[in-house]
């Protein structure tokens, strides 16, 4: 009997261990996808007004970012999104950034795309710009 209980004990905490680590099993994918699921629920309307960006994966970077803690980790993603309808960094383009930043060769359009075939914009924030008033 206490033998089974200590192996309860251990598989809880191979688990987390496993949740935290990324190594995922079935059981452990399983309770991921659940957690996902959680946090789509306590979001309510916007993963259907931001589907793109509060994807499976979003979740799921967020959830481990927040030690698997629905509550924080919702939290997080809805101040993610009020700063993204606030700042629309999806609506930056080239020529909004071209003038300043390309004039004190601090930014520049790199000659590679990244993973999913997006242009990589590259920023050299070592690189301090003088204000002159």
């Amino acid at each position: 009997m206490l033998q089974e209980m200590s192996l309860g004990i251990i598989a809880e905490r191979t688990t987390k261990c496993e949740l935290h680590q990324g190594g995922l099993t079935h059981t452990s994918t399983h309770r991921v996808q659940c957690k996902v699921n959680e946090v789509r629920e306590l979001l309510g309307d916007l993963p259907t007004e931001m589907p793109t960006f509060l994807s499976d994966g979003t979740i799921r970077r967020f959830l481990r970012a927040k030690n698997w803690r629905t509550e924080q980790a919702t939290k997080a993603l809805k101040e993610a999104v009020k700063w993204s309808r606030q700042y629309k960094p999806d609506k930056i383009c080239w020529e909004d950034l071209a003038g300043r930043e390309n004039e004190t060769r601090r930014a520049y359009i790199s000659d590679y795309l990244d993973k999913t075939g997006r242009t990589v914009f590259v920023v050299m924030t070592s690189i301090k710009v003088s204000c002159s008033g």
